[in-house]
């Protein structure tokens, strides 16, 4: 699925000096979530979602290499979109 020899480090895996791959576990957060959080991203990164059954895999190439320290910012904006999609239903 991914290109690369990946490297574990924390809760995420990364291909090389700027491509970080996240897992998103389906008992924590939507998948829609998940593509939320990636639609207000896409202007400052590549993101390729991929769902396998368990979790949503996020594929996340920065357009600028410095950015990568907005990678705990996506996470965040996950959870925070999942939390406000469980208060609405």
């Amino acid at each position: 699925m991914f290109l690369g020899d990946p490297v574990f480090f924390g809760g995420a895996v990364f291909l090389g000096d700027a491509v970080t791959v996240l897992r998103f576990s389906h008992s924590l957060y939507s998948a829609e979530a998940v593509a939320t959080a990636a639609e207000a991203f896409a202007a400052i990164a590549t993101l390729a979602l991929h769902d396998d059954g368990d979790s949503t895999l996020v594929e996340v190439s920065w357009t600028d290499p410095e950015v990568v320290d907005l990678l705990d910012h996506f996470c965040n904006h996950v959870l925070h979109a999942t939390v406000v999609a469980e208060r609405r239903s």
